[in-house]
């Protein structure tokens, strides 16, 4: 790899899978792999004097032919407000209900949104006497009567933050497939 750009990032990852004949990398160990792989990624963006966020999108997009939607934006956080209960005693099936901001533009104002969202989420807890303790991944538990309750209750935060829910924030779900369809069959 001495001596190639860094920013040919698709000929040096083709460079290290054909130095391992293996189906699963195990010659070259795949830990390994993706460590030269990210240093080259980072290489390459310092050498493009790009954000990495960024970098990756442009080597997406024009080494691997990856078409990302127009109103795609880079990067955004993923914040968690409310955690499920298996762990921590409430009746959630759903491990985790996620705050995203997508639908702004700078990561300053998406980082805004979410604290602002969280906030009026808590401030919601409270006024109906709910527990405000968080759990492992800093999200609310309070033990809530269903999934779709822990829904309503961020949509309304996100109104009380003055956002739009679905156009500027979406709400993501963690789950855990094998908790949530537990005695499924079909």
């Amino acid at each position: 790899l001495i001596g190639i750009d860094p920013q040919e990032q698709k000929r040096i990852d083709t460079i290290i899978r054909g130095m391992d004949t293996s189906d699963s990398l195990s010659t070259v160990g795949a830990n390994s792999a993706l460590a030269v792989s990210m240093a080259v990624l980072k290489a390459g963006a310092y050498a493009a004097q790009m954000p990495l966020y960024s970098y990756v999108s442009k080597i997406l997009r024009d080494e691997y032919a990856v078409v990302f939607p127009p109103n795609l934006v880079f990067p955004t956080p993923v914040i968690v407000a409310l955690e499920e209960g298996k762990n921590n005693g409430n009746n959630l099936a759903i491990n985790e209900f996620t705050i995203i901001p997508i639908g702004i533009s700078d990561i300053r104002e998406k980082i805004r949104a979410g604290s602002e969202i969280t906030h009026q989420l808590r401030n919601l807890l409270i006024a109906k006497g709910l527990n405000t303790a968080t759990g492992l991944n800093g999200g609310f538990i309070p033990n809530l009567e269903s999934d779709q309750t822990a829904i309503d209750l961020i949509t309304e935060a996100i109104t009380l933050a003055k956002y739009k829910p679905g156009e500027d924030v979406r709400i993501g779900l963690n789950i855990n497939m094998p908790d949530y369809f537990v005695g499924f069959s079909g």
